[in-house]
């Protein structure tokens, strides 16, 4: 019996050159052991001379396509046709009959268009459209050139005609689809909103009407990240602190390194004897981080490590005492599931979605307000001297996960 196509299409997966992505592997992985779907992984990569080869990671195998964008995402809708041309084409080249493909998956802002317009041609579909970003949900800035009123209310036009087609937006938290929608969320711009409404009546530009939508936390494969055989570190020599992530501003590594700095300078914790803080990633603040670093005197605690694949992670996480993300941007962080399945106590921003881990009385325990070093270096203190137990409110089990989002697309079909 031929099992129905199930498509994913995604920027974050694994790749030769990249480890990023990793918990769209982990869902792929979930939906092959439902077993319902011929599941095939295509990557998007955003010019010609970027695009690699197809490629096989851990077993899954992934094709690769051009989707054309210009920096800053300006004038997405340059390339709607090219791109959609693009995906087709290498569709095709794998022998793929859309007759059947029962589910189109994508992810990111970037990918709403290809969505619409391949529920157009092939309406027996389900159409999935997966949201990881926070922040602003429709990137309506234009790089450098900030926010441009008349620009992005065109650019949303545009973009909610395709999202309000969509059979089933997905989002990974509930504050992240609560947030879902509006020409400008409030806050987004701080006090210049109003004005910015006023100056272009936005405040009587309706928001996007959805026809569904869902919430699909990033979940974890418990049999990998797991605390199986992790020491009980309460005892052990060194006191370590780990951090996952891109290092560019919105993870925001630097407000790690400065709480770090003044707790060297605590009289009670002895200049940090006995301590590290290991940092894995790159990126564009990899290098003001080092420079940080070099003249704060903190060489002997500070390690930096590049990233490293996907399956290594758990060994690294069950290996700390504590993991810290100052991330003020997440849709849903999902090193901190990563972790904290690893048997690791997680500290991270207010704002972040990540609150929804936590019962209402261990929100204030475990996380502080964004950029805050001050507070973030009050809970490492408190967490290295006091060794409290974390819980979360729920597991977040991959297959669970996955299985009734499943049961959701099934509804639809």
């Amino acid at each position: 019996m031929i099992k129905p196509v199930y498509i994913f299409v995604t920027p974050y997966f694994p790749r030769p050159e990249s480890w990023t992505g990793g918990f769209c592997y982990d869902f792929v992985r979930a939906l092959k052991r439902i077993g319902g779907y011929d599941v095939r992984v295509f990557v998007n990569d955003k010019s010609h001379r970027h695009c690699g080869k197809d490629y096989e990671y851990h077993g899954i195998k992934v094709c690769r396509f051009v989707y054309r964008r210009l920096p800053f995402n300006i004038a997405p809708f340059l390339f709607e046709g090219s791109n959609r041309k693009s995906f087709l084409d290498k569709v095709a080249s794998m022998g793929i009959d859309w007759k059947n493909v029962a589910v189109f998956h994508a992810h990111d802002i970037h990918m709403a268009p290809l969505v619409e317009s391949v529920k157009r041609k092939f309406p027996q579909i389900v159409s999935v459209w997966h949201c990881h970003n926070m922040g602003h949900p429709f990137h309506l800035s234009c790089g450098r050139l900030g926010v441009i009123p008349g620009y992005s209310t065109l650019y949303y036009f545009w973009l909610r005609k395709h999202f309000e087609r969509i059979d089933l937006p997905v989002f990974v938290s509930r504050r992240q689809r609560d947030m879902f929608g509006k020409w400008y969320p409030e806050g987004f711009l701080g006090a210049s909103v109003d004005v910015v409404k006023g100056l272009w009546g936005g405040k009587f530009i309706r928001s996007v009407e959805l026809k569904s939508s869902y919430v699909c936390y990033n979940g974890i494969d418990y049999s990998v990240f797991n605390a199986k055989g992790r020491d009980d570190r309460h005892d052990a020599a060194v006191f370590r602190i780990g951090f996952v992530a891109n290092m560019v501003a919105t993870k925001d590594p630097m407000t790690l390194l400065r709480a770090v700095n003044r707790l060297k300078i605590d009289p009670e914790l002895n200049g940090l004897q006995g301590w590290e803080c290991i940092f894995v990633g790159s990126g564009a603040e990899l290098p003001r981080c080092r420079r940080y670093v070099e003249e704060n005197g903190l060489d002997r605690i500070v390690r930096f490590r590049t990233e490293m694949d996907h399956l290594e992670l758990p060994d690294f996480y069950r290996s700390l005492d504590l993991f810290v993300s100052p991330s003020w941007a997440e849709g849903f962080c999902c090193t901190f599931v990563e972790a904290h399945g690893c048997g690791v106590p997680i500290i991270g921003c207010t704002g972040v979605s990540v609150d929804e881990c936590f019962s209402k009385d261990e929100q204030d325990r475990w996380l502080f307000p964004p950029k805050d070093d001050a507070t973030l270096a009050q809970k490492i203190k408190w967490f290295y001297q006091k060794r409290p137990r974390q819980t979360f409110i729920d597991r977040f089990d991959i297959d669970e996960i996955v299985g009734d989002f499943v049961k959701k697309i099934e509804s639809i079909s």
